[in-house]
């Protein structure tokens, strides 16, 4: 096949935004595989940030910055989900960055102690409830 002719085809892509919430998992994890790619040359890709669904595991203060001496911004109950983001470039590894998703402070940004995050629990009542469907679906094949 002879590449002869052959156009470079260049055009925008429309990007915009999807939902009002965190990057979705497949998306972080795809982000993982990208940062643990290479180019052809061997170099390796600039990594992108990953995103983590958290909740805060008891009231907690979200700051303006990393450490005990930083502002509080608010005030975040127990469970309030957050994004967290991953960063190499982070100072101190005891705080991180989060962007609130859930409650009424939705949309901010700050940085809480690490130990105030939890994995969210999942929820049982829609497992339950996604399970019955399975079930009749299955005995209204038969």
């Amino acid at each position: 096949m002879s590449r002869q002719g052959c156009k470079s085809i260049e055009r925008l892509i429309a990007f915009g935004l999807a939902q009002e919430a965190a990057p979705s998992r497949g998306f972080a994890s795809a982000s993982g595989q990208w940062n643990l790619s290479s180019d052809l040359e061997g170099h390796q890709s600039i990594p992108l940030p990953l995103s983590a669904d958290k909740v805060v595991s008891k009231e907690v203060d979200l700051k303006d910055g990393a450490g005990k001496r930083a502002k509080k911004i608010a005030s975040l109950a127990r469970d309030t989900k957050v994004s967290t983001v991953e960063s190499s470039a982070a100072a101190d590894k005891n705080w991180v960055e989060v962007t609130v998703t859930g409650g009424r402070h939705a949309g901010m940004v700050g940085s809480i102690a690490a130990s105030q995050l939890a994995d969210p629990k999942m929820d049982l009542i829609s497992r339950k409830k996604s399970s019955k469907r399975s079930d009749s679906t299955i005995e209204g094949m038969g």
